[in-house]
């Protein structure tokens, strides 16, 4: 892929670097989940009924003073 010129300052993204960094390398384990985030559990049966419940007022943000 080519970048427009402009872009050619902008420092290398880390995962590419680190993925040559550790090419060729085996792991002395089992590999550890770094992601953040990614779900592993069903929701709990209120969580659906809830945000089913509110769902219009998903379009917005929440005020800055907050919600209680």
């Amino acid at each position: 892929m080519q970048f427009p010129e402009r872009f050619e300052s902008q420092p290398e993204y880390a995962f590419p670097r680190l993925r040559r960094l550790l090419a060729g390398i085996t792991p002395g384990g089992p590999e550890t989940p770094m992601s953040i985030g990614e779900p592993r559990h069903p929701l709990p049966a209120f969580v659906p009924e809830i945000i089913a419940a509110h769902a219009a007022a998903f379009g917005r943000y929440p005020p800055n003073e907050g919600t209680l």
